[in-house]
């Protein structure tokens, strides 16, 4: 398979997951939105305090982590290739109450993005450095 097949394949397979994930229980979406977090017990004390801090989240998916690094006080920005998973991150941002207005840009492998800035969503402003499997963030 070239890799232009390989890419399209990948995208086409988690385009087609999104809205069964979203609605599994196994995500846990309504739990979400009812306020339970996504992140573990290890991550919060291992990351410290993240209030004011710039974090940026690679294949965030739906943006559950992402939102719930939001509600820990980060100002996040989620990344994902797929238009899907972003439009689904754009849904449940506003389905859980973390509101705010969104943008997407495209790249070059398709990838969108949607920036969480206090109370309002704005393209990504390239302020994160660092990362772990589920986020990023600097600490002071």
């Amino acid at each position: 398979m070239r890799m232009a097949e390989y890419k399209t394949t990948h995208l086409e397979m988690w385009e087609e997951a999104v809205d069964i994930h979203y609605g599994s229980d196994f995500y846990g979406v309504e739990r979400f939105k009812a306020g339970e977090t996504t992140l573990e017990d290890l991550e919060r004390p291992e990351m410290g305090s993240v209030d004011g801090k710039t974090l940026l989240h690679l294949q965030c998916y739906f943006g559950m982590d992402t939102l719930s690094w939001a509600r820990e006080g980060a100002t996040v920005t989620g990344l994902d290739f797929s238009p899907e998973a972003i439009e689904a991150a754009r849904r449940l941002s506003k389905e859980s109450g973390v509101l705010g207005r969104s943008s997407s840009r495209n790249y070059t492998t398709r990838q969108t993005c949607w920036t969480r800035s206090s109370t309002s969503f704005t393209p990504a402003s390239g302020r994160s450095a660092g990362f772990q499997t589920s986020a990023v963030a600097r600490r002071s």
